[in-house]
């Protein structure tokens, strides 16, 4: 590959890693505004003060149903958070395809302290 080819596929990539990024902030804030415009909708309110103070995201979901407008604005939430974690994800198969061994190994990493700082918040949760 010559330098021009190498940089308009770099260009290509990096246009669609952006459509990427773009696409779960969207979808994020879609859920967030439906789960707000349900919760508005609501005429009893879905979070009493005492369940604010004591609020476990597992507990909630676990016990609401998945159409309640706060989990819901959970999942919008959810979402916004796993959003660059895909991206580092789409990230290492395109190393992994354009065979660039350090990148792979430098995202593998990234991937690996991300599950486990992820396992260690489940494990670890603050009471």
């Amino acid at each position: 590959m010559d330098k021009k080819s190498t940089a308009e596929e770099n260009a290509r990539i990096e246009l669609q890693l952006g459509k990427l990024l773009r696409l779960g902030i969207l979808l994020s804030v879609a859920f967030m505004l439906v789960g707000l415009i349900l919760f508005l909708g609501n005429s009893q309110a879905s979070l009493s003060p005492d369940e604010v103070t004591a609020f476990n995201l597992m507990d909630y979901v676990s016990s609401h149903s998945v159409f309640d407008p706060v989990t819901i604005m959970l999942m919008g939430c959810f979402m916004l958070i796993l959003t660059p974690i895909f991206r580092v994800l789409a990230t290492l198969i395109i190393f992994f395809i354009t065979k660039d061994r350090l990148y792979v190994l430098f995202t593998t990493v990234v991937l690996v302290i991300i599950a486990i700082s992820i396992v260690l918040g489940f494990v670890f949760e603050p009471k």
